[in-house]
């Protein structure tokens, strides 16, 4: 049953006027997934707490990060709590995204499915919900979410390197999810975008209010990066 092989992740912080964009679409997802996993960082609007409760549901649940914006450290939440359940793949969403295709997910599960050596795919994603165009300049694989996480990259990054995300990197900004590429491929994964997986993504940030980054924060994670990986450009 590919219903039951995989989750779909949402991390959030509040934001209600964008989950009330989000939510209703993410929930005509078709087939849905084994469950909707929330990773809140102190939300404290009652609207949006109930837009997430009305996601979950009876069968999903909401896990609460203390972080306080240390977006890859809430990533290590998020990825070990979706593959503590029996899936395969796990999809990680953010708020600010609407989904006009319910057929999306399912579309990149039978990617990964038929594509044995990937380890991350991702959806494209397109500044208006009836657009073809993919966003300028986002269309790198793993950058803008949302992606899907093979439990086979998930196991293998997490025994080599002792935690899926590397949380020496801080704030948003995409080095982390850079890193993470890099790291997938040289375990020997493949990271790519499934053009038929479409999405519409706003670009409100995936965690409202606290995603600010500052231009100290993004350069700290730029010059991290290049001593690891001996470059400034992500992988492509």
């Amino acid at each position: 049953d590919g219903a039951l092989m995989f989750t779909i992740t949402i991390t959030t912080h509040d934001q209600p006027e964008v989950l009330a964009r989000c939510i209703p679409s993410l929930l005509l997802t078709n087939p849905k997934p084994r469950k909707f996993l929330v990773v809140d960082d102190h939300s404290t609007n009652h609207e949006a707490i109930s837009w997430l409760h009305s996601l979950v549901g009876d069968e999903g649940r909401i896990v609460h990060f203390g972080g306080h914006a240390h977006i890859a450290a809430m990533c290590n939440l998020m990825w070990h709590e979706c593959f503590s359940d029996p899936v395969d793949f796990g999809i990680w969403v953010h708020p600010d995204m609407a989904f006009p295709d319910p057929a999306w997910a399912q579309k990149l599960v039978d990617y990964a499915r038929t594509h044995p050596d990937l380890g991350k795919v991702s959806a494209e994603n397109t500044l208006a919900a009836d657009s073809t165009e993919p966003i300028d300049g986002r269309d790198r694989p793993g950058h803008q979410g949302p992606y899907l996480i093979t439990r086979r990259a998930y196991e293998a990054v997490t025994a080599s390197d002792g935690s899926f995300m590397d949380e020496a990197f801080i704030s948003l900004g995409g080095w982390d999810d850079w890193d993470l590429n890099q790291r997938l491929l040289r375990l020997g994964f493949g990271v790519t975008i499934c053009g038929a997986a479409r999405v519409f993504h706003e670009g409100a940030g995936a965690r409202g209010p606290l995603q600010s980054s500052t231009e100290q924060q993004c350069r700290q994670n730029q010059i991290l990066y290049f001593q690891k990986w001996g470059t400034w450009d992500p992988p492509v």
